[in-house]
């Protein structure tokens, strides 16, 4: 847990003596479950001072935050094997001294017989971790609460001896996959070896050692997977990366959703879906084929009522994809009815505000008050959200639903208020 250096001054250890920690747990890359912890910072003249007793000509300190190098809110094995690998701040190991082991022990990484770039250097009997850097014995740690450094192998305070070297089983590589050539590889290391296989719809053209090239011509859902063997120990680990095969098309998008007076000049559009022609794009009104036409599309249309658009996108080598929707409304009533909503685009909270209640939006009359009703799909046509109101102010909570366009809709019998939604945190 690295609480004590030694033969070091006593303020890196006595200064977590009673300090307030709070229980904050990683997961390894295989989801394993890592006790860790968020500390509070230490003193400007605390970081200051063990900035000062760990300089050295040979060591290149990194600042962190405040131009000061040290920190008391994460520690060696929280660098090494969170931090570094662009995981949260944490200190790992608070009340344990192996607690980064499970790094080690459930597949995430591999032990190998030498020291590799990139990697990992666990100390086996005094509680440390490094990583290597692209020049060989000059590993970059962090010493408890005192500076992160690069420093030579043999210049640290937890000495030179059980020294065990580990290198990342995750598959790196394409996802979603784009038909054609993807190349997916692992860290390669002396000594190792590699056996790749795949899902039925996905081939793999070649391998190298550590890295191989597939390919697919079908949408959908796959996966590579590698059996990673270390000389030392005879180790080996099984890892596996699920991919999404073809792209997948975009939200759609439409500046008007609710028309007057029968008629509807609609307009709507998708993002540019990789490997589509400009006219591959297949749409759809109301389940029904339209046309063949780019990624944006404008049409007429004659219809009271709801109404949605689909849309798909022919990918060539990878076929079509799913498909993106969106709904509009015409009114053929002549009759309007105010509905408003804010913030758009929403992060946190929608305030949804009814006016106009004479023109007769409703779902449920209750004795002489009338009772609103307010929902929310996504761009699927999938219920989100829904709530009532009398007063005709509705505040909708939108914290936990994705970024995207949805559709808030107040219907009243045959007739429905559509606005579009932006959700964007």
């Amino acid at each position: 847990m690295n609480k004590i250096l030694f033969p070091l001054l006593p303020l890196v250890f006595t200064c977590f003596i009673g300090i307030a920690q709070t229980y904050a747990p990683l997961s390894t890359p295989k989801g394993s479950l890592v006790e860790a912890y968020t500390l509070p910072e230490l003193s400007n003249g605390e970081r200051a001072n063990l900035d000062g007793q760990y300089s050295s000509p040979n060591r290149v300190q990194y600042i962190i935050t405040g131009n000061y190098s040290s920190s008391g809110k994460f520690n060696c094995h929280g660098y090494a094997w969170s931090i570094a690998e662009a995981g949260p701040i944490r200190w790992i190991g608070y009340y344990s001294s192996s607690e980064e082991n499970i790094y080690m022990t459930d597949g995430s990484y591999i032990k190998v017989c030498s020291e590799t770039y990139p990697g990992k250097v666990s100390w086996g009997s005094n509680d440390h971790s490094a990583i290597t850097t692209s020049t060989s014995g000059r590993w970059k740690s962090k010493w408890g609460s005192a500076p992160l450094m690069v420093h030579d192998w043999n210049d640290n305070p937890y000495g030179t001896t059980n020294l065990n070297y580990y290198v990342e089983t995750k598959i790196r590589g394409v996802d979603p996959f784009i038909c054609g050539s993807n190349t997916y590889s692992v860290p390669s290391f002396t000594g190792g070896t590699y056996s790749w296989i795949s899902s039925s719809n996905i081939s793999l053209n070649t391998t190298s050692q550590n890295s191989v090239v597939a390919s697919s011509s079908t949408n959908g859902s796959g996966w590579v997977e590698v059996v990673i063997t270390s000389p030392c120990n005879s180790t080996s680990v099984t890892t596996r990366l699920n991919v999404t095969i073809g792209p997948s098309i975009g939200a759609m998008t439409m500046p008007q959703t609710y028309f007057y007076g029968g008629s509807a000049n609609v307009y709507a559009e998708v993002p540019m879906v990789a490997g589509a022609g400009y006219y591959d794009y297949e749409w759809y009104l109301d389940g029904s084929f339209q046309q063949m036409s780019a990624y944006n599309h404008e049409f007429t249309f004659y219809g009271c009522g709801s109404h949605y658009l689909g849309v798909r996108a022919n990918t060539g080598a990878c076929g079509w994809t799913d498909f993106s929707y969106g709904n509009f409304y015409v009114d053929c009533s002549g009759g309007y009815s105010a509905v408003s909503i804010s913030p758009n685009p929403s992060t946190d909270f929608l305030n949804v505000v009814i006016s106009q209640p004479e023109a007769g939006i409703k779902s449920t009359a209750v004795g002489t008050v009338t009772e609103y009703e307010v929902t929310l799909y996504d761009n699927k046509g999938d219920l989100r959200r829904n709530g009532y109101t009398i007063s005709g102010k509705l505040r909708m909570d939108t914290r936990e639903l994705p970024d995207g366009i949805y559709y808030l809709l107040v219907p009243h019998g045959d007739k429905i208020v559509s606005k579009q939604l932006i959700i964007k945190h």
